[in-house]
């Protein structure tokens, strides 16, 4: 008779109880009306459940929410690991989504440092990337981060041009498949926003008084 011992890192309870744990920090960190001290907290503990070992999906995708509420805190240094560590995994599974959502903390955290050459080089790594796999959410939230560099770097009209063709993709997608995530129409808010926000800047009052009536026919959002 052979006995077959349980390793606990592949024990599926234990596995998806982790994972619960995971998910349920996330959550909490990424809850922006909650105090920010806490949300570092809870995504610290969020990032010490993963098991780097296994590299599959979710443990690259969790790892990329984390560095996304890390961008959002404003904790730089840790968004660098995230990044740097999210692309060593990538690396290893060859896998373009994850690869693209490294070069997206990587841009962010050169965004955030000002360095903005730099960010959109990533931030355009990145949307090829999604292009070809037809990622339009993840599309839709890299087009935003791009008009935001073009928009810290006085480019006012490629700011506008790049969310203009975000419309037209948030748009779609409001048609195709509506906003069960509860994201879309706050994107679509936001680059109203953004619209109107750029016009202003190249002194087009009209068109910026035009988007900004759009908006308040719009519910409020997040």
């Amino acid at each position: 008779m052979f006995l077959v011992s349980c390793d606990p890192k592949t024990n599926p309870a234990v596995s998806d109880s982790r994972n619960d744990s995971i998910k349920k920090y996330l959550d909490l960190a990424g809850d922006v009306n909650l105090d920010n001290e806490k949300r570092k907290r809870w995504n610290d503990i969020a990032y010490s459940f993963l098991d780097f070992t296994k590299n599959d999906s979710l443990i690259r995708r969790n790892l990329y929410v984390i560095g996304i509420n890390n961008a959002n805190l404003t904790r730089f240094d840790r968004l660098r690991e995230n990044a740097r560590d999210l692309s060593d995994l990538s690396i290893k599974s060859n896998n373009e989504k994850s690869t693209a959502d490294s070069y997206k903390l990587r841009g962010l955290y050169f965004m955030y440092k000002s360095e903005n050459e730099k960010a959109v080089e990533c931030f355009y790594k990145a949307k090829k990337i999604f292009l070809k796999l037809k990622a339009y959410r993840r599309l839709i939230a890299i087009n935003k981060d791009i008009a935001q560099v073009q928009n810290f770097s006085n480019d006012f009209l490629g700011s506008n041009k790049t969310l203009f063709e975000n419309l037209k993709k948030i748009k779609k997608e409001l048609e195709l498949n509506g906003d069960s995530s509860k994201t879309l129409n706050p994107d679509l808010f936001r680059n109203y926003t953004a619209i109107a926000s750029n016009f202003a800047s190249l002194n087009d009052y009209r068109s910026s008084i035009l988007f900004e009536k759009r908006l308040s026919n719009m519910p409020i959002t997040n």
